[in-house]
């Protein structure tokens, strides 16, 4: 694997059979410690998978893994080299091996390819202690709802564990320091435990992170691991320094055969993308804002739905947070109903709050522009005493807005009905193109002006009268999660009221 930064591959170890038969050691080390090729909750027996293994080395991973799953598994091992590959005479038939530079850009053909992505050992790859670059790249490779897993050294942890206190453990100690210089790291790589926090900043889901020292019974074939990489790279150096290294190394292989070792702590992290859709607020976690609370009619509104029986629609509901809130606030479950475009995010959400057994509301899955809109859709038709509609409107461009809104107004049940949520607009509102949802998707962010005028065009063709409450706050005063929006966005709330 290599950087734009790079010109040639950083990649610090050999490639040749005692690099090879390292690697394939080290694979059933990790496999015999942690008893598993793939998490036990990724799903893997979908005769239509496709699965990728990423800075592959060898193929042993998917090799192994080849032996358990149907023929019909697309499995492809993916690296900057493939000289250490068996050949293709030699592998299954639905095996592959194709090079690729996972800090560079994604080919067209490969992107959201995959159910499943495995990488591992990335530790001597990474740079400037920072996975963002690939765990980027990776995504790009997932289909939406895939699964990513990464197992990784945390050397960051390692520790000296010794059969006897009495044992000598300086020489294995001054090796580390000088292998750190070796491969420009002077300080070991911390970002190995903290996948998961990477894994969620990438906007992921289904979090699991899984940290495991070496047990006592694996130390020694562990060690002698270790010891291989760092002779290796022992063996790249020239002239004194490799004289001064060698007498060291053979002291450090002394005090392993004495009963010294490296223990050194292994993570696997597996989440499961959220690219259902990529909206910022996915990514930012601001669905996790209970931001119905905040509006001014949010105590009225609750006692009008504990005391009048009143029906309450979650428009765009994603995770359905503010449902969620409700029902903390004493409003019956049963007495709601969430609506989006795709279930994906809302059978997601029950994971997120963990309430799959109390959360009763009504789901629907309606496109608001649809034409014909689906049976469930039509029953909410003059049926709806509270809609509220959070993040919903800024999505479309002028015209569907207006139909959105109409179709809104003909579910409201009558004089009284409320719709009210918050969207991105503008100071000056204008049309703008961006990558939500679609890329190059057209959208009209508007301003207070506007969106009145919206309004009134929408009463005048469904025959009814609101008056609005709005409110206009610039994005740049609503904290770090906006400023990159710049300062001629805003974040409007309303509040639309039906009088006739």
């Amino acid at each position: 694997m290599t950087s734009n930064l790079y010109s040639v591959d950083p990649y610090t170890l050999s490639r040749d059979a005692a690099a090879s038969a390292r690697l394939n050691a080290q694979h059933y080390i990790w496999k015999d410690q942690f008893g598993y090729l793939l998490h036990p909750s990724i799903p893997q027996r979908s005769g239509a998978l496709a699965i990728a293994d990423v800075g592959t080395g060898t193929g042993i991973w998917i090799l192994d893994l080849a032996r358990d799953l149907p023929t019909s598994t697309t499995l492809d091992g993916f690296d900057i080299s493939l000289t250490q590959c068996p050949p293709k005479g030699w592998v299954p038939s639905n095996v592959r091996f194709r090079e690729l530079n996972i800090f560079q850009d994604i080919p067209m053909d490969l992107l959201e390819t995959y159910d499943i992505i495995n990488v591992r050992y990335m530790v001597l790859v990474v740079k400037s202690n920072d996975p963002v670059p690939i765990l980027k790249n990776l995504l790009k490779l997932l289909k939406p709802g895939g699964y990513l897993q990464w197992s990784e050294l945390n050397l960051h942890s390692r520790k000296l564990v010794k059969s006897d206190p009495q044992n000598s453990t300086e020489s294995l100690i001054q090796l580390q320091r000088e292998i750190g210089k070796l491969s420009a790291q002077t300080q070991p790589s911390s970002w190995p435990a903290h996948l998961d926090i990477y894994f969620r900043a990438e906007g992921m889901l289904k979090v699991l992170n899984n940290g495991e020292w070496t047990p006592n019974t694996h130390l020694t074939v562990a060690q002698a691991n270790t010891l291989a990489v760092q002779q290796d790279m022992i063996g790249q150096v020239k002239g004194e320094k490799a004289e001064f290294l060698g007498d060291l190394f053979m002291k450090a292989v002394a005090e392993y055969r004495a009963g010294v070792a490296w223990n050194i702590e292994r993570y696997v992290a597996r989440e499961k993308a959220w690219q259902i859709r990529p909206y910022p607020c996915v990514g930012s976690f601001s669905f996790l804002d209970f931001t119905l609370r905040e509006f001014p009619i949010y105590a009225s509104l609750i006692h009008r739905l504990k005391t009048e029986n009143a029906t309450f629609v979650d428009l765009g509901c994603c995770f359905g947070q503010n449902l969620r809130w409700l029902a903390s606030d004493g409003i019956p479950t049963e007495s709601m109903t969430a609506v989006d475009l795709l279930a994906d995010f809302w059978e997601l959400s029950f994971d997120l709050f963990n309430d799959k057994e109390s959360m009763n509301a009504n789901f629907i899955i309606c496109d608001i522009l649809e034409e014909q809109p689906t049976n469930a859709a039509k029953e909410l038709e003059r049926s709806v005493d509270v809609l509220f509609a959070g993040h919903f409107f800024h999505l479309f461009d002028w015209h569907d807005q207006v139909k959105a809104v109409t179709r809104v107004i003909r579910w409201s049940k009558g004089v009284g009905s409320i719709v009210c949520g918050e969207m991105i607009g503008m100071v000056e509102a204008m049309a703008k193109v961006s990558g939500w949802g679609k890329s190059g998707t057209n959208h009209f962010w508007q301003d207070e002006h506007s969106w009145r005028r919206l309004w009134k065009e929408a009463g005048e063709s469904t025959r009814t009268n609101w008056v609005l409450w709005v409110e206009v706050v610039k994005t740049s005063d609503l904290g770090e999660c906006f400023q990159w929006m710049g300062d001629s966005t805003t974040q409007i709330r309303f509040v639309c009221t039906r009088i006739m």
